[in-house]
């Protein structure tokens, strides 16, 4: 791990799970770019830099490593991902996963949970195109939402595990008007699917909402690496 790659202050701040915690600030700092692939990350050093003890350190270099993030390097530590390199097969199983959520959220959702998809997809349409942050937090929490309504913790595991490299303000930022509008559009008709209990329509949805992703972020992810 390069001195120049962490020349910022890495230390956490008290309060929330330290393992959580050290588990986003690497995440981020992988899918915005500030850790370049190939930067080797080492449990000592990132233990020292953020003023944790190893275990949550550990736990989170592993969840990295399981979402495709990071890959084991020689001897030991770990190497940041080219975001290229498995992106196709980490998007396409993404689809198969949030796909079948959407469906089972269909028929097994609650009246609150279903309330809850439409409120977040609604409150995503009327927010500034330009609130970057925001939106990408309601994205994440749009689809968090549909997988809590999927009430099954398995599935839920698995698809959390592929969505890493994908909950990036950078990629909102890069995204067409065009694009924008679609992906918003494609959460009304997801939601509005879930309400009306037509499991087909939902997982239909959102697998093409997905395959949109995916070449929204290869497009991304090429003009990143030409830079």
């Amino acid at each position: 791990m390069s001195p120049e790659a962490l020349d910022d202050d890495w230390r956490l701040p008290p309060a929330r799970n330290a393992g959580e915690l050290v588990f986003e600030q690497l995440r981020h700092r992988i899918v915005e770019g500030e850790l370049a692939h190939g930067t080797k990350l080492s449990e000592a050093q990132i233990v020292a830099r953020m003023g944790v003890s190893r275990t949550p350190v550990r736990e989170a270099l592993t969840r990295l490593a399981a979402g495709g993030l990071l890959r084991p390097a020689e001897g030991n530590g770990y190497l940041v991902v080219d975001p290229l390199a498995d992106l196709e097969e980490l998007v396409l199983t993404r689809e198969a996963l949030e796909g079948a959520a959407a469906r089972l959220a269909a028929g097994r959702a609650t009246e609150a949970q279903r309330a809850r998809i439409c409120a977040l997809a609604e409150e995503s349409n009327r927010r500034d195109r330009g609130e970057y942050e925001v939106r990408s937090e309601l994205n994440a929490a749009f689809h968090d939402a549909v997988l809590t309504a999927a009430h099954s913790p398995r599935l839920t595991a698995l698809a959390e595990s592929y969505r890493m490299f994908f909950a990036s303000p950078r990629l909102m930022r890069m995204m067409t008007a065009e694009e924008t509008e679609a992906a918003l559009a494609d959460h009304t008709h997801i939601a509005a699917a879930i309400s009306r209990g037509d499991g087909q329509q939902a997982e239909e949805v959102a697998r093409r909402h997905l395959r949109q992703a995916y070449a929204n972020t290869l497009a991304t992810a090429r003009a990143t690496t030409r830079r």
